[in-house]
């Protein structure tokens, strides 16, 4: 079940990434799950065709939008794209000069993902539902894990995720952001103690 990675290492690689408007479309993509037209795409975004035509462009040239098929619709031949179902690696381990860029693209992913949580927790609240969990959350903590465990744990998530990448009838959407890492402490017990 290993995944493709598509790992971020040039500036310009980098800089297709991050530019907000591909996010939203690589995010509108992925909630809808499945394969679109430039005109379907347009409609969501509320911008042109060819402007989504440009984006996706610059999103194949680093692998993450491929062509799925063509269809004619009234008379006119209908070019559909889909997601190629890779995991981005931001390259934030690189020592290339590009630290912030990365940086900035991360902050930009989980502040989007929060916004959207809390919109959602809103327009709940509004309608006078009370969310108990069943419709996300957010969590924090710490947790203690052997190397065994935490191995298990990576596997256990990375093989879930890749097991309902797909639409299915009896789905809906989630969206994550998942931070998992190994804490690093001196001696003293606290960072910078």
């Amino acid at each position: 079940m290993d995944q493709k990675i598509v790992r971020l290492s040039t500036e310009e690689e980098l800089r297709i990434f991050m530019m907000p408007m591909r996010q939203k479309l690589i995010r509108v993509m992925s909630l809808e799950g499945k394969s679109m037209t430039a005109k379907n795409l347009a409609d969501k975004l509320n911008i042109s065709a060819s402007a989504v035509q440009n984006h996706i462009r610059k999103l194949e040239k680093i692998g993450l939008i491929e062509h799925d098929h063509y269809e004619r619709i009234n008379g006119i031949q209908a070019n559909y794209f889909k997601l190629t179902g890779v995991t981005v690696s931001i390259g934030q381990d690189s020592d290339d000069g590009l630290a912030n860029d990365r940086d900035v693209v991360v902050r930009n992913l989980i502040s989007q993902i929060y916004g959207n949580y809390t919109d959602i927790v809103h327009a709940l609240s509004a309608e006078g539902i009370k969310n108990t969990g069943e419709f996300g959350d957010f969590l924090s903590g710490v947790i203690h894990l052997s190397p065994k465990d935490s191995d298990r744990l990576l596997k256990l998530i990375a093989q879930f995720v890749q097991e309902h990448e797909h639409v299915d009838e009896n789905t809906v959407p989630w969206e994550f952001e998942m931070i998992l890492y190994q804490t690093r402490l001196d001696e003293k017990g606290g960072e910078g103690a």
